[in-house]
């Protein structure tokens, strides 16, 4: 049996180099701001950001990871110096309707 060559045209790919380090900057930059999350910040983020506590928790201990413009937020909460909002009664029940 003859060994069957394909012949056909040339084509062209994008040669982009597949470096991950922002990427693992990114993912190490997010754990540790939520490594450092106390038990009232992880309510804080979760009513701030409508996730579960659970959720936020999760983060903290790297079972899971939101998605990227979630981990971004976060990180930019956490540089900003963790600003926090009070919220009363009367404008929590306006949300909820």
């Amino acid at each position: 049996m003859a060994l069957r060559v394909s012949k056909g045209r040339p084509y062209l790919k994008a040669s982009i180099p597949f470096n991950n380090s922002r990427k693992l900057a990114l993912l190490d930059e997010f754990y540790s701001v939520c490594q450092s999350l106390r038990s009232q910040d992880i309510i804080q983020v979760s009513r701030g950001l409508k996730v579960s506590e659970r959720t936020v928790r999760n983060w903290k201990y790297r079972e899971t990871f939101p998605r990227w413009d979630i981990a971004v937020d976060l990180i930019v909460w956490d540089e900003m110096g963790r600003p926090l909002e009070l919220v009363s009664q009367a404008q929590a029940s306006r949300q909820v309707m």
